[in-house]
């Protein structure tokens, strides 16, 4: 039941965006299969990616609307490192069309160190592969123990 309710979660922000293909919701769900059951899962959830972003030296601005599915968990091993897994789906458009400019669906898992009472930076870039100038998203989180937040997004050039 879960697994309709997401399928139809996703192609509604796919028809949302007008993108072509639907959004991969096994690549995106947040209750990855990666952490395995030694650790303890301590949250999971959904982060919404929608905004309006500029293209640095350029006056296009694109729209973004997609979400980051996450999960959390601690390994026990050490007290500082926690599993996350990250589902990632986007759809960017820019403002004067109505052809998406790409969708982005990534699936990742990170090894972040956080403190017991402190919170770690971690960024990812997800490069744009419509695109031959390596324009990239670039998303920043805020990691504890058992929560992750968005810090920033934007579109830049990377090397």
């Amino acid at each position: 039941m879960q697994l309709k309710v997401l399928v139809c979660a996703c192609l509604i922000v796919a028809m949302v965006c007008g993108c072509e293909s639907p959004v991969d919701s096994e690549l995106a769900m947040g209750d990855s299969h990666s952490i395995d059951a030694e650790k303890a899962r301590t949250s999971g959830g959904r982060i919404p990616l929608v905004g309006i972003l500029p293209e640095p030296g350029s006056q296009t601005q694109y729209s973004m609307d997609g979400f980051v599915d996450y999960g959390i968990a601690r390994v026990p091993e050490a007290c500082s490192l926690v599993e996350l897994d990250l589902g990632t789906a986007v759809c960017l458009r820019a403002l004067e069309c109505d052809k998406p400019m790409c969708t982005i669906q990534e699936k990742s898992t990170h090894m972040v160190c956080v403190s017991e009472e402190g919170v770690a930076l971690l960024e990812i870039r997800y490069l744009i592969q419509e695109r031959n100038d390596r324009l990239a998203l670039i998303v920043q989180f805020q990691v504890t123990q058992d929560n992750l937040e968005i810090d920033a997004v934007s579109l830049d050039y990377i090397e």
